[in-house]
C-alpha cells in the first residue's frame, strides 16, 4: 500500500508491505525465498577477477562488474588502468570458502520461534501499544503522555519490520547452505572498498550473520601462540576488546573456559549468560570451538572467524598522513602496554566542558549524563574525520536518544548544542584532524573553481573518481493502483560539478580510499605467505586463529609501506596534473616526527 509522510515541508509517498503480505511472507518459507534477492552465495568458487568486467559469477544473468557504478565514462577509464593489485584482493575475498555454523543456526531458530530476544535478534511479533488510561478523554496530560508512548511503539514497530525480514532472510539462506561449502562474490564501491553482493547473509553483516559464518577449511591449532588468538577472539566477543592482551587471555583461560563448557553443554538453559556478551551470536560460536578444543587438544581444526579491528581507523590514517606523534600514540600506532581509548578520552573532555558551561542546554545534558556513554559517542567521533557537518551529528544525536526514550532529544537546539560540544572536544583531543580536513577541503575548492571532478590513484593503484555532478529534477505524474503519485526523476548534468558535495565529500572519500588500499595491499601480501581464508570488513581483518599472527603482520607491513611515502605530496602532484591554475593549491602539510616504523611493533594497532 502507499502511505504519505510529512517530512519538514514536503509530503513523501512510500510503498510499504501490508500486514496481510507480511504474514504471508512470515509463515511460508517458499513464499519468502521467491521474494529474496537474485544474488546469492555461490556453491562453486567464483571466477577470478581479471578485469572490471570479468570475474565473479559464472551465470550470465548474475554477472556483475568488479565496481558498483553505472557511469560508463568511469568504467571506460578504469578499463585502461592497471588494477592488478586491487583485483587480486577482490579475488581473494571472493574465493574464501565458507560454511554455516550449524550449532549457532539451531539455537537461532529456536530463539526466533520461542520469541527469545538475544542481541540483534528481536521479537518476531510486533510490540503491543500501551493500555489507554481510563481518563484519556478527559485528561489532556494523560492523553498527551499516552500518545507519546504509543508513537514510540509505532516507530519501533515500523523500524523493526525490515529487521524481521532480514532475520528471516538470514535463517532461510543459512538453512539452504547448511552442510555446503559456499563463497561470497565481492565488489568494489567507487572508493575501492570491498562489499559482498549478497544481501543480509554475509560476513560483513550484523552479529547474527557473522555468527552463522565459519571458515570451511579452517586451520589446526598446534601451539600456545595460535591458541591465544582463539582465546583473544572469545574475550573480544564477550566485550573485553579494550583490555590488554594479558587481561583478555586471563579471562579466556579461566572464566571463559567455565562459561564455554556450560554454554556448549546446554546453550538454551544458559541463554541468559551468553546473551550478555557484546557479540552474543559470535560468542556462542566461540564457546563451541573453545569447549571442543578442551576435549581434543593440539591439532584441533578451528573454523572460527578470529577478527581484529583497527582502533579509530580514520584517525589512524590521519596520523599516518600527518606524521603526528601525539595522535599516533592515542590511536595505538606505537608500542603501548594497554590499548589507548580515544573515545573514552574525548568523552571525558566532553563531560568536563559541559560541567564548565553555564548554558541551559549543558545543564539539561548533565541531567542525563549517565546516557552519555562510550557507546553513544563512538559514532559522532568517527563522523568528524569524515567531514560530517554539525547538523549531521545533531541528527544522529536525535535518532540515538529518541530510541533511548530521552524526550529532550526531540528539541533540535539541544542536539545541535551537544553536537557542537562534541566537535569542540574532538578538536581539543585531536587538533591535527581539523587541520588535515581543512587542507583536503582547500584542494576540493581548487577543483570547484575550474568546475572539475577530483580524481586520484590510491596507494594500491586504484583510480578513484569523485563524480559529483548537479542533478536536474523532473517531476512525473503517474498512477499506482487507484492512487495518483508524483515521481521525481533526477537527470545528471555532467557539465556542472556539484561544488557543495565535492567540497564536503572529498576529505572522507580520500580517507576511505586509503583504508581500501590498505586492505588491498594487506590481502595480497598475506596470500604470498600462503593464506587463503579472509574475513574483511574495511578496517577489520579476520582469519582462522592459527593464521591470524601472519595476517596481522602483513596488515602492519602494508600500513608501514603506505605511510613510508608522503601521500599528501603525491596527492598534490596528481592535482597539479589535472588543474589549469595551481597558485591556490596547497602543498603537502609538513610531516610530524612520528616514526612510521613504530607500527611494526605496535601490539594494539588492530585489537
Amino acid at each position: 500500500k502507499i502511505i504519505n509522510k510529512r517530512i519538514k515541508n514536503t509530503t513523501v509517498s512510500h510503498i510499504i508491505f501490508t500486514e496481510v503480505f507480511m504474514e504471508y511472507i512470515r509463515k511460508g518459507r517458499s513464499n519468502r525465498i521467491a521474494a529474496y534477492p537474485l544474488l546469492q552465495p555461490c556453491f562453486d568458487m567464483p571466477r577470478p577477477w581479471t578485469s572490471i568486467n570479468d570475474g565473479g559469477y559464472y551465470t550470465k544473468r548474475l554477472q556483475t562488474r568488479a565496481i558498483k557504478t553505472t557511469d560508463r565514462d568511469s568504467i571506460k577509464r578504469l578499463q585502461e588502468e592497471n588494477l592488478s593489485t586491487s583485483l587480486k584482493a577482490l579475488t581473494l575475498a571472493s574465493q574464501t570458502a565458507w560454511t554455516v555454523n550449524k550449532f549457532v543456526l539451531e539455537i537461532l531458530v529456536y530463539c526466533w520461534e520461542e520469541r527469545i530476544e538475544v542481541g540483534s535478534l528481536i521479537d518476531r511479533e510486533l510490540a503491543e501499544l500501551p493500555t489507554k488510561p481510563l481518563d484519556i478523554d478527559t485528561n489532556p496530560d494523560s492523553r498527551k503522555e499516552w500518545r507519546y508512548l504509543a508513537s514510540l511503539i509505532h516507530d519501533m514497530n515500523a523500524h523493526n519490520k525490515s529487521k524481521r525480514y532480514q532475520i528471516l532472510s538470514m535463517i532461510d539462506t543459512a538453512q539452504k547452505y547448511t552442510d555446503e561449502k559456499f563463497f561470497h562474490v565481492y565488489q568494489f564501491d567507487w572508493t575501492g572498498r570491498m562489499y559482498p553482493v549478497t544481501a543480509h547473509f554475509h560476513p560483513q553483516g550484523n552479529d547474527i550473520a557473522r555468527g552463522l559464518h565459519i571458515f570451511h577449511k579452517g586451520a589446526a591449532i598446534n601451539n600456545k601462540k595460535q591458541l591465544n588468538w582463539l582465546a583473544i577472539a572469545g574475550a573480544n566477543h564477550w566485550g573485553l576488546n579494550k583490555e590488554s592482551y594479558e587481561e583478555r587471555l586471563e579471562w579466556a583461560y579461566i572464566a571463559g573456559t567455565d562459561l564455554a563448557l556450560q554454554i556448549y553443554d546446554d546453550p538454551i538453559a544458559h541463554v541468559d549468560i551468553w546473551g550478555k556478551a557484546k557479540e552474543p551470536w559470535q560468542f556462542l560460536g566461540w564457546c563451541k570451538e573453545w569447549a571442543e578444543y578442551q576435549r581434543d587438544g593440539w591439532g584441533y581444526v578451528s573454523h572460527h572467524v578470529c577478527c581484529l579491528d583497527g582502533t579509530n581507523n580514520g584517525y589512524q590514517h590521519i596520523a599516518g598522513l600527518t606524521g603526528n606523534q601525539h595522535l599516533a600514540n592515542k590511536v595505538n600506532l606505537q608500542n603501548v602496554n594497554k590499548p589507548q581509548d580515544l573515545y573514552a578520552q574525548i568523552l571525558e573532555v566532553l563531560l568536563i566542558e559541559l560541567e564548565k558551561d553555564d548554558k541551559p542546554e549543558a545543564k539539561e545534558w548533565l541531567e542525563v549524563k549517565d546516557k552519555l556513554t562510550r557507546k553513544f559517542i563512538k559514532k559522532p567521533v568517527l563522523m568528524v574525520p569524515y567531514n560530517s557537518t554539525t547538523f549531521g551529528i545533531a541528527n544522529y544525536i536525535e535518532k540515538y536518544f529518541v530510541n533511548e526514550n530521552i524526550s529532550m532529544a526531540k528539541n533540535f537546539q539541544n542536539n545541535f548544542y551537544l553536537a557542537h560540544m562534541i566537535e569542540h572536544s574532538v578538536k581539543s583531543v585531536t587538533p591535527e584532524s581539523p587541520l588535515l580536513l581543512k587542507h583536503l577541503a582547500t584542494i576540493a575548492r581548487c577543483f570547484n573553481k575550474e568546475n572539475k571532478p577530483i580524481r586520484w590513484h590510491s596507494p594500491s593503484g586504484f583510480l578513484i573518481e569523485q563524480n559529483y555532478y548537479v542533478n536536474q529534477s523532473k517531476r512525473i505524474k503517474s498512477k499506482i493502483s487507484n492512487s495518483t503519485i508524483y515521481l521525481n526523476l533526477a537527470e545528471t548534468d555532467k557539465t556542472k560539478v556539484d561544488k557543495r558535495k565535492q567540497h564536503q565529500g572529498f576529505p572522507s572519500n580520500y580517507i576511505h580510499s586509503l583504508d581500501a588500499a590498505h586492505c588491498h595491499l594487506s590481502l595480497v601480501a598475506a596470500s604470498k605467505k600462503g593464506l587463503d581464508q579472509f574475513c574483511i570488513i574495511h578496517d577489520c581483518y579476520g582469519s582462522p586463529a592459527s593464521e591470524l599472527e601472519t595476517l596481522i603482520q602483513c596488515v602492519k607491513q602494508s600500513f608501514y609501506d603506505i605511510y613510508s611515502d608522503n601521500n599528501l605530496d603525491n596527492l598534490y602532484h596528481q592535482a597539479v596534473q589535472q588543474l589549469s591554475e595551481t597558485k591556490d593549491l596547497p602543498k603537502a602539510l609538513r610531516m610530524g616526527e612520528f616514526d612510521i616504523t613504530d607500527v611494526l611493533n605496535a601490539p594494539y594497532i588492530f585489537t
